[in-house]
């Protein structure tokens, strides 16, 4: 069986590689469903193809979420703990 998929484009650090993976196994699942005559397996393929669908979205979200952590600085009125 062939198999022709949309790649979408990755970011320059790759952090497009994992949602293009998921949209891979998507696309190979929904093949396997369209080939499957056993009503409740096609099911189920359709289901995980679902599933790596919305796998690849929340892949590409968190390649667009930036996370930074400052530290806090000492706020007047509060004595520094004792080091250990």
């Amino acid at each position: 069986m062939s198999l022709n998929v949309f790649i979408g484009s990755t970011t320059n650090r790759g952090i497009g590689v994992a949602a293009d993976q998921y949209r891979m196994k998507a696309a190979e699942l929904d093949a396997a469903a369209r080939c499957e005559t056993n009503a409740r397996l096609r099911a189920e393929f359709e289901h995980l193809a679902r599933a790596y669908r919305r796998l690849a979205e929340q892949a590409e979200q968190n390649g667009r979420t930036h996370v930074f952590f400052e530290t806090p600085t000492l706020k007047e009125g509060y004595e520094k703990l004792p080091e250990q």
